[in-house]
C-alpha cells in the first residue's frame, strides 16, 4: 500500500479542537491514505516487537469524548484507549472503522491512545488509526460580561439603575439557559468609571487583561470616544445603553470602523429633533445654551445649532464649561444671567429659554443660582443627561420653578411590565430607559455568544460582531421565547438604534412627572402638561382674603408637613449612603418654626424612595415603608432619637439604626444641630403672613392643615 503523508498537523488530521502530543518508540503522524472523515487521519508510527507508540490529549470535564478508530495487526498486537491511565477499550486484528463514546467526569483528564506490539510476529499494515476526535463539554461555559458604569460621578442615578437592571438580566438569562438545558451562564464584572474617559480606558484594559471581551457600557459618549481605538484593535464587542453622540462626533468616519461598537439608544440627531420640536411647540424665539465640554455635550450643541437656525430660533450664546464639571459655577451663571437680561429687552419671558446639555451637575448650577435670579423667570429645557435625575430633586424647590423639561429616549415593549414588577420586588423603584436598554443589551450579548460558540465551536469576535444585528432582530421578533423590554430594536448601518420616541419629563413637587412625548414619526409633541412661564418669587404681602377661624384647639404639638427630598433610588445590604432629608416642621407654643436639614447615613436592605411614612413625636423620628406597598417587610424601620427634648437653645441629633429582623442596632451619627428660639409677637406675626401666602398657593388637600396652623398662631398672637 502506498502511504501518503499529510502536511497537516495532528489536530487537523483528527478534525479536533484539542491539542495533541505523541511519543513512545515512534510518533503518530497525519496521513491521507486511510481515513474515516474529511480525507485524513492520524496513524501510529512504525515500531518493532515489544515496542509501542502513543498519542494523547487532555480535557476538562464533565463532558463526552468520541472518536473513530481501526487497526490492522496480528492477534497479539493492540490499539488501546486509556482515560487517566485506566484501560477503557482495545482492538486487534483487521477491523473496520468504529466509533467509541465515553463520558468524562468533572476535572482535568488525560486521554491516551497506544498501539503496542507483542514479543514477535507481524501482520497486515501493522498499525492503528484514529480520526474525528471530538470532546463536548457538559460544564457550564461562563459568558463573562464587563459592565462599565458611573456609580459616584455625574451619572450616578443612571449608573446605579443600569447595575440593578443587569443583575436582574443575569438572573433571567441564567434561568433561561437552565430551562433550555444550555450549558452556559452569565457572570457580570462591574467596574466604576465615574463617567471619566481616562478611568474608563483603564477599566477596559483591565477587563481585557482578565480575558473579558464583551461589555455593556460605557455610559457617556466621551467614554466611548476614548476607548474606541483599544476596543477596535482588540475586537472587544460592546453595547452602550446610553451613549448618544453622533458617530462622527466620537471619531468614526464610516460604518465599518464601528464594527464592534453598538448602541441601543437613539443618537443625538434624533434627540435634537425632539428638543427643537419642543422649543418650536412652546413658541420659543431665543435661547441661551450651556453644555458640558465633552464629546457628548459638544455633539448635542453642534447637532441642534442648524436645526434651531432653520426653525428661526436665535442662539444668543453657547456657554461651555469643562469636563469634569467645576465646583463653582458662579462665572457661568453670571454669563447666563447677562445673556437672558439682554434677550428680555427684545423678547417676552415666554419666548426665552435656557437649554442645558448637562448631566446631573445641572443640579449644582440650579443650587448656586440665587432665588432672585432672572434665570428663574424663563423655562429651562434639559436632555437625557438630566431627565429623572435624583440629584435635581435634591434642589426641587428651585428646579420646579423652571421645570427642567428634559427629553429621554423612551421605548417600552410588552416585557416591560415583568421587569417593572421585578424592580418593585427588590425595592428598586421604577427602571429608567437606560437601564432597560442595558437589560436588552445583556440578553443580545448572551444569545449571540451562544450561537457563535455553537456554530463555530469556540468564540470568534468577528463572528460575534456579525451575529449581534441578526440576534437583535430575532430577539425583537420573540424568536427565542423572550422579548425586549424596550420594544422592537432596529439597528442602522452604524450599529445604532434607528428610531424611537422621546418622553419629556419635568420637576414638580419634588418628583419627575410626564409633560408629554415627542413622536418621531410625525415630529410632534403630544403634551400632557404644557409648560407655562415661570412666576417670579412672590413678595410676602398679607392678603385681604378672609380666613375663617374655627373653634380653638387644645395645646399645640409639632406637626410635620412633608418630606421634601426622596431617599436614594436603591440601598443594597452593606452599602452606605450619605443622605440629606429636609423636614418642614411647625413648632407652636413656645417653639420657633424652623426648616432644617438632617444629614444621616444608613445600612440596610432595599428602600423605595417614593413610598415612605415619616412621623415625628417630641424626641423621636421614625421612618418606615408603607405596609401596603410590600416593598420590604414592614417590621424594618430606622429610628432617629434626639439627645435632648426640644426647648429653647441649640441641640445636636444622634441617629440610630435598628434592624428588627436580627435585633441589631447602632449609632449612625453625622447629625446637624438645630437652634430653637422662643417666639416673640413679631415672629408670630411673620409666621402668620408666611402661612397665609402658603395657603394661597397650596392645593386643596393641604389647605385644611395650613388653616389650622394659622388659627393656632392667631390665638397665640392674641394671648401673648
Amino acid at each position: 500500500m502506498l502511504l501518503v503523508y499529510s502536511t497537516q498537523t495532528l489536530k487537523e488530521a483528527l478534525d479536533s479542537e484539542l491539542e495533541f502530543t505523541t511519543g513512545g518508540n515512534s510518533s503518530w503522524f497525519p496521513q491521507t491514505s486511510t481515513y474515516y472523515f474529511d480525507g485524513d487521519a492520524a496513524e501510529s508510527g512504525g515500531i518493532s516487537d515489544d515496542e509501542s507508540t502513543w498519542i494523547k490529549t487532555s480535557v476538562k470535564g464533565p463532558g463526552i469524548i468520541s472518536f473513530y478508530w481501526r487497526v490492522d495487526s496480528e492477534a497479539g498486537d493492540y490499539l488501546s484507549f486509556y482515560i487517566d491511565g485506566v484501560l477503557r477499550a482495545r482492538i486487534s486484528g483487521n477491523t473496520s472503522w468504529e466509533q467509541k463514546i465515553y463520558e468524562v467526569g468533572p476535572g482535568l483528564h488525560e486521554l491516551k491512545w497506544v498501539y503496542a506490539k507483542d514479543f514477535a510476529g507481524s501482520y497486515g499494515e501493522d498499525c492503528g488509526w484514529i480520526d474525528r476526535v471530538e470532546f463536548v463539554s457538559l460544564a457550564e461555559k461562563e459568558i463573562s460580561i464587563g459592565v462599565l458604569v458611573d456609580l459616584s460621578g455625574p451619572l450616578t442615578t443612571y449608573g446605579m439603575d443600569i447595575k440593578n437592571a443587569l443583575e436582574i438580566a443575569k438572573e433571567d438569562i441564567n434561568n433561561y439557559f437552565a430551562e433550555k438545558d444550555l450549558p452556559y451562564r452569565v457572570e457580570l464584572y462591574v467596574e466604576e468609571t465615574k463617567a471619566d474617559p481616562k478611568i474608563t480606558l483603564d477599566k477596559v484594559q483591565m477587563l481585557y487583561g482578565k480575558g473579558i471581551n464583551l461589555i455593556v457600557g460605557p455610559m457617556g459618549s466621551g467614554e466611548v470616544k476614548n476607548i474606541k481605538e483599544f476596543v477596535t484593535a482588540n475586537k472587544i464587542v460592546m453595547i452602550s445603553p446610553s451613549s448618544t453622540a453622533l458617530p462622527e462626533i466620537i471619531g468614526f468616519t464610516k460604518p465599518e470602523e464601528k464594527k464592534y461598537i453598538f448602541r441601543f439608544v437613539g443618537t443625538d440627531d434624533l434627540q435634537t429633533d425632539a428638543i427643537a420640536g419642543e422649543l418650536r411647540d412652546l413658541g420659543i424665539k431665543a435661547v441661551v445654551i450651556t453644555y458640558i465640554g465633552n464629546a457628548w455635550g459638544k455633539g448635542l450643541y453642534e447637532c441642534i445649532k442648524p436645526k434651531l437656525e432653520k426653525a428661526g430660533i436665535e442662539i444668543k450664546d453657547a456657554i461651555e464649561y469643562p469636563d469634569p464639571p467645576p465646583a463653582d459655577f458662579s462665572s457661568y451663571i453670571a454669563t447666563m444671567e447677562s445673556d437672558v437680561n439682554e434677550l428680555l429687552k427684545e423678547y417676552s419671558q415666554a419666548e426665552v429659554a435656557i437649554v442645558a446639555f448637562s448631566f446631573e451637575e445641572v443640579a449644582n448650577i440650579i443650587a448656586q443660582t440665587s432665588d432672585e435670579s432672572v434665570l428663574f423667570n424663563v423655562l429651562w429645557i434639559g436632555c437625557d443627561g438630566a431627565a429623572k435625575s435624583g440629584k435635581i430633586l435634591e434642589v426641587c424647590d428651585k428646579a420646579k420653578r423652571v421645570g427642567i423639561y428634559s427629553t429621554l429616549f423612551e421605548s417600552k415593549g410588552e416585557a416591560f411590565e415583568e421587569l417593572r414588577a421585578k424592580y418593585k420586588e427588590r425595592g428598586f423603584g421604577e427602571p429608567y430607559q437606560f437601564a432597560m436598554n442595558a437589560y436588552d443589551a445583556a440578553w443580545v450579548i448572551a444569545l449571540a455568544y451562544v450561537e457563535v460558540v455553537e456554530e463555530k465551536g469556540s468564540y470568534d469576535a468577528d463572528a460575534m460582531a456579525e451575529k449581534i444585528p441578526e440576534v437583535t432582530e430575532d430577539y425583537s421578533k420573540g424568536v427565542y421565547g423572550v422579548e425586549p423590554v424596550t420594544g422592537y430594536i432596529t439597528l442602522n448601518e452604524w450599529n445604532d438604534r434607528a428610531s424611537g420616541d422621546y418622553a419629556i419629563y419635568y420637576v414638580t413637587d419634588c418628583s419627575w412627572d410626564t409633560a408629554g412625548i415627542w413622536r418621531s414619526a410625525v415630529n410632534k409633541v403630544e403634551w400632557v402638561k404644557k409648560p407655562t412661564v415661570p412666576s417670579p418669587m412672590p413678595t410676602p404681602t398679607p392678603t385681604s382674603t378672609p380666613i375663617p377661624i374655627p373653634t380653638p384647639v387644645p395645646t399645640p404639638v409639632p406637626i410635620v408637613q412633608k418630606v421634601v427630598r426622596d431617599l436614594p433610588s436603591m440601598v443594597q445590604p452593606s452599602q452606605e449612603f450619605n443622605v440629606t432629608l429636609t423636614f418642614k416642621e411647625l413648632y407652636l407654643g413656645s417653639y420657633a418654626r424652623e426648616v432644617f436639614p438632617i444629614e444621616f447615613s444608613f445600612v440596610e436592605a432595599y428602600y423605595d424612595p417614593n413610598i415612605v411614612n415619616v412621623t415625628v413625636f417630641r424626641n423621636q423620628i421614625t421612618i418606615t415603608p408603607l405596609e401596603a406597598a410590600g416593598e420590604i417587610p414592614a417590621s424594618y424601620k430606622v429610628v432617629y432619637r434626639l439627645r435632648a427634648p426640644i426647648t429653647e437653645g441649640t441641640y445636636t441629633f444622634t441617629a440610630y439604626w435598628e434592624n428588627l429582623f436580627t435585633g441589631e442596632s447602632g449609632s449612625i451619627g453625622g447629625i446637624k444641630s438645630i437652634t430653637v428660639t422662643e417666639l416673640t409677637k413679631e415672629k408670630i406675626k411673620q409666621q402668620i403672613i408666611g402661612l397665609i401666602l402658603e395657603y394661597i398657593g397650596a392645593p386643596p388637600e393641604e389647605r385644611q392643615l395650613i388653616r389650622q396652623q394659622i388659627v393656632q398662631l392667631i390665638l397665640q398672637y392674641i394671648s401673648s
